[in-house]
This record gives structure tokens, sequence and C-alpha cells, in this order.
């Protein structure tokens, strides 16, 4: 399997591990203090080839993928579960510990972030919908479909809604039969 894309990875032994697993190139960030040569390098290599990230499933991981994020738009990213990156010894969690599979399965199931757009859907046009605002205990419909994106073991999912009319602060739905 060959990747166009170049991974950007923690270490030499995450770089090695990869090499076993697919034919790839890398960048070693060296650790989670990465430095403003690497971030151009890898600016560069998004510019020109593209980038994976796949940092080790770990808070220091997450940070370099976070400070990559945060000055690089558009690179993709795979992921590793825990169980897939940890140590057989225990202890140590890597990309180094998985197996070539396990590498191979996560490269094939890339996603990138993208910037989230600010919805046209405001208290407005709610009650707009809302023909009777006569009965305010009436209930708006909505129907969600929350896709796996390889992060999770989820399948896609349905979800349904209730919001009830004049609910501001939709961070306090549940899915009906959410406990």
């Amino acid at each position: 399997m060959k990747i166009e894309e170049i991974i950007v990875v923690e270490g030499k032994d995450d770089t090695k591990r990869i090499k076993e697993a697919v034919e790839a190139d890398t960048i070693e960030t060296n650790g989670s203090a990465i430095n403003e040569a690497t971030l151009q390098l890898i600016a560069h290599a998004q510019a020109t080839r593209g980038v994976i990230v796949f940092t080790d499933p770990d808070y220091p991981g997450g940070k370099i993928r976070a400070t990559i994020v945060e000055r690089i738009p558009g690179v993709k990213h795979a992921f590793l579960r825990k169980d897939d990156a940890q140590s057989p010894k225990g202890g140590s969690l890597g990309i180094e510990h998985a197996s070539p599979e396990n590498i191979r399965a996560a490269l094939k199931n890339v996603y990138t972030q993208r910037q989230v757009e600010t919805s046209d859907i405001d208290r407005k046009f709610l009650d707009e919908i809302n023909p009777n605002p006569a009965f305010p205990g009436e209930i708006l419909e909505v129907q969600l479909t929350v896709t796996n994106s390889g992060i999770t073991d989820l399948e896609t999912t349905q979800v349904d809604l209730a919001i009830p009319q004049g609910l501001d602060d939709f961070s306090v739905l549940t899915p009906r039969g959410a406990p």
C-alpha cells in the first residue's frame, strides 16, 4: 500500500513501524515540543503533497496534533485506538507498538477536519417554522445522522431529537430514549 501524502509521526520508531506497514514518507516531530522549522516543513509538505497526522493516542500526541491543526489547515488525520497502540509489556503507548494491519487500517480511514460553518438557523427561523405559536409545548422533530469516521467503533447512527419550542440552548438536548 503506497501513501501519497507525507505522514507526520512523533519519532524514529514510529517511522520504522510505518515503513513496515506501508510505502510512505514521514516527517518526525521529535516529541511534543514541535519547533518552528518542523512546522514550516509540514506546511510545505501540505502544500505540495498533503499531510496525514498520525500521532500516538495519548496526551502528547494530541498536543502535537492540535499544534499542527492550529497552524496548518486541511491536514488529514489517522488514528489508532489505545488498545491497538499498547506495548506488549504494558505502560508505553505509541504507533511503534501497533501491528502493520492496524496501521494500514488507520491509514485507510483518514479524515479531514473541516471548519464548522455558521448556521443560519436562529430563534427567528425557528419561530417562523412553527405555524402555531399558540402551542408553546409543540415539538420540532429533527433527525441527525452521525457517521463513523474511523475515530470510534460506532456505525452510522440516526438520532431523533425533540426540540421544545422556546429552547435557546441546544447543548442540553438528549436523544429520545436517553436517560
